[in-house]
């Protein structure tokens, strides 16, 4: 059986034009399962249930889920859902005894089949939110991960650039949050991985530092200090780009699956 997977490459990803939204993003899939052949009831787990979730992400779940939950229906499948409560309970069912005597990829096939004896299903998502790297393109202040490009916000007093010592650029790289979703069949077997970026969660705020040199000569310096943004995970648009990419191209739109 062939197995597909497409791993983001940075230095592809970054040659991309600025027109269009660069599509590759990673995930790993057996040639078989594109589109989910066969998958009628989709059982969905909530955010993060066995990975901790940073706090900082805490007040945007709601808006993930009802992404996560609008797209699964766009796909025209049947979705189940699990409650918090229920999947841990289910999780320390599962789990218990095994942690000492099993791998970890053991534990959660057991996992799955007690899911599956609580509640049938052809495939269960498990979502979750994620850092990941985003290397910041230098040229325009880009950030690029996952599939998705995303400006970066600076806020603050930009110094003309005849007074400030070297350029105000944003070298290096951030952190964006990504959707990272995976599949499993009834019987426990990973049969779809894959990744769509959300969107940055950090800002910067630039300010200038003033030095004097051996000419007595004052200039200016800019100094960046990166920040949490008070509104996180706000545009929706970015979310619904995101979850698209992390199910692709196992669950697709009905209609998109029809005009392949």
């Amino acid at each position: 059986m062939r197995k597909l997977a497409c791993l983001a490459c940075v230095s592809i990803v970054l040659a991309l034009g600025a027109c269009a939204t660069p599509k590759s993003h990673p995930y790993e899939i057996d040639e078989a399962n594109v589109g989910a052949p066969g998958v009628e009831v989709v059982a969905l787990l909530p955010l993060n249930v066995l990975s901790p979730l940073p706090a900082e992400l805490d007040m945007v779940t709601p808006r993930v889920k009802r992404q996560v939950r609008t797209y699964l229906s766009s796909c025209g499948r049947e979705v189940a859902h699990f409650s918090m409560g229920e999947a841990r309970n289910l999780w320390n069912e599962a789990s218990v005894g095994q942690r000492e005597t099993a791998t970890g990829q053991q534990v959660v096939a057991r996992y799955v089949r007690r899911l599956h004896e609580a509640r049938a299903f052809d495939v269960l998502i498990v979502p979750n939110l994620v850092y990941r790297e985003a290397p910041i393109r230098l040229y325009d202040q880009i950030a690029v991960w996952d599939g998705v490009r995303r400006p970066l916000t600076v806020k603050g007093y930009h110094t003309s650039s005849h007074s400030m010592h070297g350029d105000t650029k944003i070298r290096g790289k951030t952190q964006g949050v990504s959707l990272h979703v995976a599949a499993y069949a009834p019987a426990g077997a990973l049969v779809f991985e894959g990744y769509g970026g959300l969107d940055l969660i950090h800002e910067w705020e630039l300010r200038t530092e003033w030095h004097v040199d051996r000419n007595m000569h004052r200039y200016a310096v800019p100094v960046y200090e990166q920040r949490l943004m008070r509104k996180r995970l706000a545009d929706e648009a970015h979310l619904a780009e995101g979850v698209a990419l992390a199910f692709d191209p196992y669950l697709v739109p009905a209609g998109a699956a029809e005009a392949d």
